[in-house]
């Protein structure tokens, strides 16, 4: 079994993810700057709501991505609860 566990994840690192839009290599660390669907980022990004000052790092959501063409994104800002209400206000009140 633990032979077959390694196989896989050596077969899961090998993946390409592409950019279906600008077809930017995610997986190389390309993304396109303008581009709705890379979204700032490859594979991973600091903090969409701080932009790292929280020293959290986002995964991209790959399927969400492709399926909607926008950028998707999991991961959850680590500042104060207080400090994540002020940006969200000031983020969506543009």
């Amino acid at each position: 079994m633990e032979a077959c566990q390694v196989i896989a994840m050596s077969t899961i690192e090998e993946i390409t993810y592409r950019c279906n839009s600008c077809k930017a290599i995610w997986s190389e660390g390309e993304f396109g700057r303008d581009c709705p669907e890379c979204g700032g980022g490859s594979m991973q990004r600091n903090c969409i709501l701080c932009n790292g000052q929280c020293d959290s790092v986002y995964l991209r959501a790959v399927l969400d991505s492709w399926d909607s063409g926008e950028a998707h994104w999991i991961g959850s800002c680590n500042l104060p609860e207080e400090e994540k209400q002020r940006l969200m206000k000031i983020l969506f009140s543009r």
